[in-house]
Parts: C-alpha cells; structure tokens; sequence
C-alpha cells in the first residue's frame, strides 16, 4: 500500500472514532444539562432524535467520503471498475455495523423518557403534550393539580418502574428498528452503485483522469438515496427520516406501556397540524383507539423478524385505502388494518397521548 493510501484510510478510521468519541461526549453532556436545568422528558426526546440524524448523516458521510476515495485511487493506480466497486462495498458495509450500539441505546434511552412522560400525563402531573415540532426545554409540569380518585388508586408513585417487559420491550424495538438501518446500503444504495460507474465512462482517458471521474461519480451517488418503490432524496433527509420514525417509534411504544400499567383504556392520535401535516396524518389526528388494541399490535410486532413481517403488522397505507377501511369499519377497521399506532408514513410526526380532561381507567384484561 501506498503511504499515501493508507494515510488516507487511518485518517477516515480516526474520524470515524472522533464521530463516535464526540457522539458520547454530546451525550453524557446532554444527560448533566438535562438534570440540572429540569428539561422535559419531551424535550429531550426531541433533543435525542436530533442527535441520532445528525450522527446517522456524519457517520455515512465520513465512509462515503472514504469509498469514494479509495475507488478513485484504485482506478487511478490501474486497477479495474469492479475492483474500486468491491472496494466500495467493504467499506460501506462497516457502517450499520458501527452505527448499532449507539443508535440502540439512543432508542432505549427515547424509550425510557417516553414511559416517563407518558406517566407523568397519565397520572395528572402534567397537562403538556407529548407531541412536539420544536423542543420546548421549558416545560412546566403542572404540579399542583389534583388527580382523580380513580388516577390515585393507581399512581403512588411519580415515575413507572422498569421491569423485564420493559427490557423486553426495549429489545424488540431495537430488533425491529436495525432492520431498516441495517440493510440501507445493500437494499438502497449499492445498485446506485453499480450503475453509476461503468467501465465505459473511463475508456480512451488516462488512469489519473478515470480516477477523479470515478471518485467524483461515486460521491455524487453516495450523497442520494434512492428506495425502492419509495424515498428519494439526499442522505440528510434520508436520516431525518430515519431519526424520526425510529425516534416515533420508540416513544409510542414507551408511552403506551405507561398508559396501560395506569390503566388508561383510551388514546387519541395527535399531529401538530401544521403546513408540514400531510393528508394521511389530518384524517388520524384525533382518531381514538384502545390501550388493548395497541399493545396486541406492540405485541404482534415483537414476532416480526423480517421488513414484509413488519410492514404486514404495520403497514403505511394511501390516503386513498385509509378512508376506504375507515368508511367500511370505521376505528376496528382501522385498528384491523394495522393503524392503532403511527408512524403512518416516512418523517410521520404523529404519535399517542391522552386527554388529563377526560380520561377512562379500567383493567387493560377486562376490556
């Protein structure tokens, strides 16, 4: 190797350590600043989801520079199309690998805050939503409110206990989640790839000049992301989207389990409403549903182990097919298709709460 090319390369290793070190950094900081200054559970959700696309975005990044980089130089050194391809592969393929560990904690972490937001606002002590567009770090818990009688038979204490069906839960949404980020370059970007350099786009020109066309051409490839029969954009929008819906999941998930241990029986879709609110999100919003019928579709989405498992127990439906099933079944249709809970679409900002105005309780066994 040359000494050039592997200056190259231990310099993309050091800033993807560098990415990962400023990651943990970022985090134990936020934790500390969260503390001190009694930022929401909300808000810090937000925060979490922000940070996760921001990482996701850097991360992939950092290897698409380094991919396209060393392809080029391959070319540029003699070597062949399909040897500089391979070469992309293997580097790229790093990425889900390392990205794992800290977006699965992020999620456990997003998890945890959402049980406790969503026992905070189930048990009275707190009238704010648990939906948010901007991070509102100044939340005011409503603290002196009184809960009703049946809320008190049920809540003696301020914060949920975590227990073996939360870690269970926890893993399950970590399991689900990987999936989408674990097959994004081999399901989304590598056939991009192959069809961005071919070798007939180098003949007739100097390896030095093949080089730079093949190292130009695959980072302009790189910085897209074309899914099948879905998203296409840049990688940044990708990853918010990403963020977002792994973020919504998680805290769904977190704030129904809160809701069930307290006993609530019903929950209420909600969207900020806004000119970024599609078609699909403004017919949910405000669409009820049992804490029952959420937790079997919890529950039926921790056997899923495959992308068409998952979308078979959680699809995203048109709008078109969503007012159809509602028309025929009204909210058991809707449940029936699989929309008891959001996301319902790519960067879907909906997600579940309750009513402190008007809330049911009961045994979850008995409804």
């Amino acid at each position: 190797m040359k000494v050039g090319t592997l200056r190259h390369a231990l310099s993309c290793e050091c800033c993807a350590q560098e990415l990962d070190i400023l990651h943990d950094v970022i985090v134990a900081s936020d934790v500390s600043v969260a503390k001190a200054l009694m930022i929401s559970e909300v808000a810090r959700i937000a925060k979490l989801e922000m940070r996760m696309r921001d990482y996701l975005t850097l991360k992939w990044r950092n290897r698409a520079r380094e991919a396209s980089g060393r392809a080029g130089m391959i070319v540029s050194g003699g070597g062949s199309v399909k040897a500089a391809i391979a070469s992309v592969d293997k580097i790229m393929g790093k990425w889900s690998g390392e990205v794992e560990s800290r977006v699965t904690a992020d999620l456990a972490d997003i998890y945890k805050l959402a049980r406790i937001a969503g026992w905070k606002k189930a048990t009275g002590k707190t009238k704010a939503s648990l939906q948010y567009v901007v991070p509102n770090f100044t939340e005011e818990l409503d603290s002196g409110r009184e809960l009703t009688r049946k809320a008190k038979r049920k809540t003696a204490e301020v914060s949920p206990k975590f227990d073996v069906l939360d870690e269970r839960a926890v893993k399950d949404l970590q399991d689900d989640q990987m999936l989408w980020i674990g097959r994004h370059y081999s399901q989304n970007v590598r056939d991009t790839v192959r069809s961005a350099v071919e070798p007939s786009m180098i003949e007739g020109i100097s390896h030095a000049e093949a080089g730079k066309r093949v190292a130009a051409a695959l980072a302009e490839t790189l910085s897209k992301v074309t899914v099948p029969k879905g998203f296409n954009g840049s990688d940044a929008k990708y990853f918010e989207g990403i963020a977002a819906n792994t973020a919504t999941n998680a805290r769904v998930r977190g704030q129904v389990r809160s809701f069930a241990d307290i006993g609530i029986t019903t929950y209420e879709i909600v969207n900020p409403m806004d000119n970024r609110t599609t078609e699909i999100c403004a017919f949910m919003n405000g669409q009820t549903f049992t804490v029952k019928d959420a937790s079997s579709q919890i529950e039926a989405l921790s056997g899923a182990t495959t992308p068409d498992e998952v979308r078979s127990v959680h699809p995203w439906l048109s709008i078109g097919k969503i007012k159809s099933i509602f028309k025929k079944g009204g909210s058991k249709g809707l449940v029936s298709a699989g929309l008891s809970l959001p996301p319902y679409h790519f960067r879907c900002r909906s997600t579940v709460d309750v009513s402190t105005e008007s809330m049911s309780f009961g045994d979850l066994e008995q409804e």
